[in-house]
């Protein structure tokens, strides 16, 4: 197997076991208020579909375009999923200005220097606390 390949799946196995870690947030103690977590978390969603629509555009690397064309897609099962179950609480569907920065500078750059800023990033996000 090629290493972007090892890369890429090991990238893409950190990116499902967190969206699967998200039901098990649910439960602790010190939750948001309900408003404010749905609302993060539809306004986190956006931010990945934004990025993965961006990766398929913009990276040199078929791999790269592939992972952010599934990202994408799963956070857009996930958001549509929250926008249906919470939809009366009328939550945020933009971006804050910290994610809107980040999608501004990674959508100025193609090619390789794409595909190391993305990679990278999603890389960050998973291990955000």
């Amino acid at each position: 197997m090629k290493p972007i390949h090892c890369m890429l799946a090991g990238v893409l196995c950190l990116v499902m076991a967190n969206l699967a870690s998200a039901q098990a947030v649910k439960q602790e103690k010190d939750l948001l208020p309900a408003e404010k977590f749905v609302g993060k978390a539809v306004e986190c969603s956006t931010f990945e579909i934004k990025m993965g629509e961006l990766a398929q555009k913009n990276a040199a690397s078929q791999e790269v375009k592939d992972l952010g064309k599934t990202i994408a897609d799963e956070h857009t099962k996930a958001r549509k999923n929250l926008m249906e179950k919470f939809e009366k609480i009328g939550v945020l569907t933009g971006l804050d200005k910290e994610h809107q920065a980040e999608y501004d500078r990674v959508s100025k750059l193609e090619g390789k220097d794409f595909d190391q800023a993305y990679l990278k990033g999603v890389i960050e996000r998973i291990h955000k606390p």
